[in-house]
């Protein structure tokens, strides 16, 4: 089973590991995905942090960005370096659902442990996979999974045991 990090990340964190990464709020956004304001929002945001509040990480966005810090406890990216390699991210978003659900065949998981994996409802991870449904995962959410799948197109995760 795959390790993930259940619990999103307070903005204190996101903050703190954006300082240790030496990147500015607008190139972490970028590669998240984020304009500077909405980024802004991820590291000042006080009171709930849940991943149903907006100006919260999701629990893949959260996983991903522990990646990236080099500070996820279970895993870390190969041959990663942020400052040379930001490049690499994958600044999308899966252009269908179709995109999603294919990934979580990829995965081996059914619906019901995806939704639970991630932090959603069943209905709630449904709807990811509608296949109207595009930009249905964040960018930070799509990497992580792609990456748990092994098909990111350029970066890969090994484990840190």
């Amino acid at each position: 089973m795959y390790k993930v990090v259940g619990d999103v990340l307070s903005s204190e964190k996101i903050q703190q590991l954006r300082q240790i990464m030496g990147l500015t709020q607008t190139e972490l956004g970028r590669v998240m995905g984020y304009d500077l304001r909405n980024w802004q929002r991820k590291e000042t945001s006080a009171g709930d942090v849940s991943q149903y509040n907006a100006s919260s990480l999701t629990i893949g966005e959260s996983n991903f960005l522990l990646l990236l810090a080099d500070a996820h406890p279970d895993y870390k990216l190969k041959n990663f370096s942020v400052k040379d390699n930001l490049t690499n991210v994958w600044a999308a978003v899966p252009e269908s659902g179709q995109v999603v659900a294919q990934l979580r065949k990829d995965l081996g998981l059914k619906q019901q442990e995806i939704a639970e994996l991630f932090g959603y409802s069943l209905n709630g991870w449904k709807s990811k996979q509608k296949p109207s449904n595009s930009a249905s995962l964040k960018v930070g959410e799509y990497n992580f999974m792609m990456l748990l799948a092994g098909t990111h197109p350029a970066m890969r995760i090994e484990s840190k045991e």
